[in-house]
């Protein structure tokens, strides 16, 4: 391999790695409070669509990033995937958050006050994003 191929590959996969690194994490791009209340209305419709109809009270997100015993990793994963749904269908701020920025554990325990904070307060009348 020449030089500047070397250097072609090298600047390829410097800027790739920029790209990558500079994608914000919306929950923490976001105002807090609109993060919590988000994880929470979509944590608690996910749960109601994992689960027949039931839902666990939007507390299922924050008990499986915390690692809680008896979540399981399929469950949480799907529950994951789950939100990410409602994000989308929504197509709001939250439009284009991934897996990976859910199981952010930075970004969730900067969220985590306001996220528990609904928890406490419970569902009020929202529209459900699996209703059609």
């Amino acid at each position: 391999m020449n030089l500047k191929s070397f250097n072609l590959l090298f600047l390829i996969s410097a800027s790739l790695l920029l790209f990558s690194c500079s994608q914000e994490n919306p929950l923490e791009k976001n105002a807090l409070s609109l993060s919590g209340s988000f994880l929470f209305y979509a944590s608690y419709y996910s749960e109601k669509k994992l689960n027949s109809g039931y839902a666990h009270g939007g507390y299922d997100y924050g008990k499986c990033v915390e690692g809680e015993p008896g979540y399981s990793a399929r469950y949480c994963q799907k529950l994951y995937k789950a939100i990410i749904e409602v994000a989308k269908k929504q197509n709001g701020l939250f439009k284009n958050i991934t897996v990976n920025d859910l199981t952010e554990a930075n970004a969730y325990y900067q969220v985590k006050g306001y996220y528990d904070n609904q928890t406490y307060i419970g569902i009020s009348v929202v529209a459900d994003p699996y209703q059609s």
